[in-house]
């Protein structure tokens, strides 16, 4: 100790020696205590954004009002309004439902309307059809996001109606289209949309092969919704079943029945031989069948 000169250290190897060592080394958090002085610094400037609202809040009232007295109602609303602003910003929900389809969309970009154009549009039409306005999603990034992608969607069909109905089509001069992929990628290729690359003016023998109609590409795709053959064709392909999953579900339906009657291999290899047999002696069921094995 006498050695030692500097006597916050003296007072430190003290409390050290004392009965439960009061002292102790201990390392400083810098992003806990950068995250806590944020946290007050932010806490700070809301109180002071508080009083401030407040403070104008009463010398409106007091150039409002000319008599130096106010009255019990407006003292009781400056009071709530006190409350208000001291209570935290409320989460604003996620909206759900979205205004924007293509029939919409062509018609505001044949009229050349702008994406901040349509906003005012939009919400005026929700307020005269007495809806909330908190339920439909109006931002103008959200608009423009989902004009470019119903944009993008429109011409896709549009290019792919091109190429089925093209004309002067060599079927001999087309090269065939083909896509390698890796084991990895075959999930993530199955859950995108098919590629344009891979439509060619066979593909209308899809359309005669489940007697679908091809009148609705004769039409603009922006009116394919409203059109009868068009869902007509829609709940078709809809309703077609993979080839592979019907057998994939055969035979995991005969697993599992095997699976009830025994898990012993030799006893089901026995079984299937006995099934082998019976199938060989009493190829049928008919009387005839029965009759010729009895006698």
């Amino acid at each position: 100790m006498s050695i030692i000169k500097i006597n916050e250290d003296k007072e430190f190897l003290t409390l050290q020696r004392q009965h439960g060592r009061p002292g102790c080394m201990l390392g400083l958090d810098l992003k806990l205590d950068a995250l806590e002085k944020r946290k007050k610094a932010r806490v700070q400037n809301e109180a002071k954004l508080r009083e401030k609202i407040v403070v104008e809040t009463y010398e409106e009232f007091e150039s409002g009002t000319n008599s130096a007295t106010s009255s019990d109602e407006e003292m009781q609303d400056i009071d709530n309004f006190e409350n208000e602003t001291y209570a935290g910003p409320s989460k604003c929900k996620r909206t759900r439902k979205n205004l924007m389809t293509p029939h919409l969309t062509s018609a505001l970009d044949k009229c050349k309307i702008s994406d901040r154009n349509v906003i005012h549009i939009i919400t005026a039409c929700i307020e005269a059809a007495s809806l909330s306005i908190d339920d439909f999603v109006l931002s103008r990034s959200s608009i423009k996001r989902s004009r470019e992608n119903l944009r993008k969607e429109v011409e896709d069909k549009r290019k792919i109606v091109k190429i089925i109905l093209q004309e002067n089509y060599d079927e001999e001069l087309e090269v065939p289209k083909r896509i390698t992929l890796k084991p990895g990628e075959v999930p993530e290729f199955i859950n995108r949309e098919i590629p344009i690359e891979l439509f060619t003016t066979n593909s209308l023998k899809f359309f005669s092969r489940f007697k679908i109609s091809e009148e609705f590409l004769k039409i603009d795709p922006v009116e394919w919704k409203n059109n009868l053959e068009y869902n007509n064709a829609r709940d078709i392909i809809s309703s077609i079943k993979i080839v592979n999953d019907t057998a994939e579900r055969n035979v995991k339906l005969m697993e599992d029945f095997n699976q009830k009657i025994t898990k012993n291999e030799e006893q089901k290899q026995f079984l299937l031989q006995v099934v082998k047999d019976y199938r060989t002696n009493y190829p049928g069921h008919s009387r005839e069948v029965l009759t010729k094995i009895l006698e």
